[in-house]
């Protein structure tokens, strides 16, 4: 079965459950697909934003009172710089150097 792109990231580390207190185990039990599991205190449950207020945020979801990254898709594309000429458009082109002229 295909796993998903981030599911490994977000796996804690795995113990083994035949194993005893002290880490070692009784009978010399190997590390096997049926007797892992995650880490006690490991799995955190994520917090759904924005979905009323016995959920605990919601409201305006943590995200303020008013202004453009309150909205939904609020937030400028990157690079911008609130209307000031950005960076990319400042530096130069650099023509030739990044198109693989060679300088003898």
């Amino acid at each position: 079965a295909a796993v998903a792109k981030g599911a490994a990231a977000r796996r804690g580390p795995l113990v083994c459950r035949a194993a005893g207190e002290d880490g070692g185990s009784e009978a010399e039990e190997r590390f096997r697909l049926n007797n892992l599991s995650p880490q006690p205190g490991s799995k955190k449950k994520r917090n759904r934003i924005g979905r009323g207020y016995g959920a605990g945020q919601g409201g305006s979801a943590g995200k303020g009172m008013r202004g453009q990254n309150a909205r939904s898709g609020g937030g400028t594309r990157p690079g911008f710089e609130g209307g000031q000429n950005p960076l990319y458009r400042r530096l130069p082109k650099l023509k030739g150097i990044a198109g693989g002229k060679r300088t003898e």
